[in-house]
């Protein structure tokens, strides 16, 4: 039984994926903490962030993952791209 799981490459691929994903989060939460401490009273704001990103992901997780029970996750993760690309595009003029 367990050889046929480790040889599963759908399985490898999947652990291959949030291991690349994990290394991604990390990085880039790494520039956004430089970032920030980089800034006048960045470390305040570094804290504020963090503690409002946390309660976000705490308070919404369990709403996120009804919806996506709820609605076929393919449209669902198509209308989360479509919206984070007008929120880029967007900052992408308001911000200089």
């Amino acid at each position: 039984m367990t050889t046929s799981v480790i040889k599963d490459r759908r399985l490898l691929l999947l652990i291959s994926a949030n291991l690349a994903a994990s290394i991604g989060m990390g990085i880039l939460s790494l520039g956004v903490a430089w970032l920030l401490v980089d800034r006048d009273q960045g470390e305040k704001l570094l804290g504020l962030v963090m503690v409002v990103t946390t309660m976000m992901l705490f308070v919404g997780a369990p709403y996120i993952g009804s919806l996506i029970d709820r609605f076929r996750e393919n449209v669902f993760f198509n209308s989360i791209n479509y919206l984070s690309f007008l929120l880029f595009f967007q900052l992408r003029f308001t911000v200089t």
